[in-house]
């Protein structure tokens, strides 16, 4: 191959080459010498809408008073209150002992929501009804509520509530007593009227205790108690 032919295979085959070099160093020098400006766009989340003045006071008068008036500092003294709270009223309800108390009904709970309060009462034909701070219960008027105590005021002014209770007043189911074994049944049949009696010792003996009747408060366990203690008081002067 001849030394012309040498020179002129990279011009005729390596032309694209050269020429894509050349616009390469060209650019290159283009955004060294003219750099593009483009104002960023920053998310919408860092935009600052604007300063709170009122804020930045308030945080430096919180940093003032962390400095010269130490957490720990014996002489520390509340800051004096330029407006004092007015007071709250606090509705004194009356003694549940010098009030009288309604019969036949039963306080199945209060509620109380916001400004609205009220009770909830068993009638006594058996139904629930929701009566509210003002509402009409056969002439007594609702009060107000407490823990455990609804509150009523008639027209003449006389005055009385109705208590929680604090068991359940439902009746008991009825228990089906067991059927007797044969063993028992000819053991009875033996010993004939002469064992009657000792059998009615046993059932009067472990006989359980009557419930009271109504619904239980702490009104009627109170009573209970003094009648009990006057019982065994009554008994030990007898002896």
């Amino acid at each position: 191959m001849s030394a012309k032919a040498l020179v002129l295979w990279p011009i005729e085959h390596l032309r694209f080459f050269a020429v894509a070099a050349v616009v390469c160093v060209l650019s290159v020098v283009i955004n060294a010498v003219w750099p593009p400006s483009i104002n960023p766009i920053s998310p919408a989340e860092l935009a600052v809408t604007g300063i709170d003045e009122s804020m930045m006071t308030s945080q430096s008068v919180e940093t003032l008073d962390f400095i010269f008036r130490p957490l720990f500092r014996p002489s520390r003294k509340p800051p004096a209150q330029l407006e004092s709270a007015p007071p709250v009223a606090v509705q004194q309800m009356p003694d549940v002992a010098s009030m009288k108390i309604l019969s036949g009904y039963i306080l199945l709970g209060v509620f109380a929501s916001g400004e609205t309060s009220g009770a909830i009462v068993a009638t006594k034909e058996g139904q629930r009804q929701r009566l509210y701070v003002g509402d009409q219960l056969d002439g007594w008027r609702l009060q107000g509520t407490s823990l455990r105590t609804a509150y009523f005021e008639n027209a003449a002014g006389a005055e009385a509530a109705i208590e929680l209770a604090i068991a359940s007043s439902l009746p008991r189911l009825p228990t089906v007593a067991a059927a007797p074994s044969d063993a028992s049944t000819s053991a009875i049949a033996v010993g004939g009227e002469s064992t009657g009696s000792g059998q009615n010792a046993v059932v009067e003996t472990t006989k359980r205790p009557q419930r009271p009747s109504g619904p239980v408060t702490f009104e009627s366990i109170g009573a209970r108690k003094r009648a009990e203690q006057e019982a065994a008081r009554k008994k030990s002067e007898q002896k």
